[in-house]
């Protein structure tokens, strides 16, 4: 899927009138940062310009290219935006963290950014336990181990979770017990499970 990435972050630079930096989460960061895996679109998080980088993403997918790359006109989208609430649930400097690593991609007019390893870590965690992932929440918890995480950040990403309320109002359906168990029980063992 990798190479799928780079060609469609390539054509939309291409459509683009004005530079555009997108921050991204989800598959694609995993993808392109950590581990080549398949994901079926690019999830961008708080675009300021989504309007026409949306318009430029669907000219993409109606390309031949695009077409050839099996994009669908959704490809680009800023879907995550429904299930986290970045200023609830990121630190306040999340995008300087973001670029600390570099671009994924830098075009003429284009350049992506991905979340860092703990910001994604904590999106993924928030992800795995929306009540309506169902199988999807296996593909978060494989990619929170490629991530490459130790206990030690997970034990601290409880931490900072037990004391971030406003963190439980994007899950109002589970408890700070649920999360912490899922957490030790669920999330530890599997990283343990990979280390062996």
């Amino acid at each position: 899927m990798r190479p799928t990435l780079i060609e469609a972050l390539k054509l939309l630079d291409r459509e683009l009138a004005n530079a555009q930096t997108l921050y991204v989460c989800g598959g694609t960061a995993i993808s392109l940062r950590f581990r080549s895996r398949p994901t079926a679109d690019v999830d961008v998080i708080e675009p300021e310009v989504f309007g026409s980088l949306l318009a430029a993403a669907k000219r993409v997918a109606a390309s031949e290219k695009g077409q050839h790359l099996g994009l669908n006109e959704t490809w680009l989208n800023d879907h995550v935006g429904t299930i986290i609430k970045v200023s609830e649930v990121l630190p306040k400097d999340w995008k300087k963290n973001a670029e600390r690593s570099g671009p994924l991609f830098k075009g003429q007019k284009l350049t992506v950014f991905a979340l860092s390893k703990l910001d994604l870590l904590r999106t993924k965690l928030l992800s795995a336990i929306s009540p309506d992932r169902g199988a999807d929440a296996v593909q978060d918890l494989d990619d929170i181990c490629s991530l490459s995480v130790s206990e030690d950040d997970i034990l601290f990403e409880e931490s900072w979770l037990m004391k971030a309320d406003q963190f439980y109002a994007a899950i109002p359906s589970r408890s700070r017990e649920f999360y912490q168990e899922f957490l030790r029980e669920t999330v530890i063992k599997k990283i343990r499970g990979q280390t062996k």
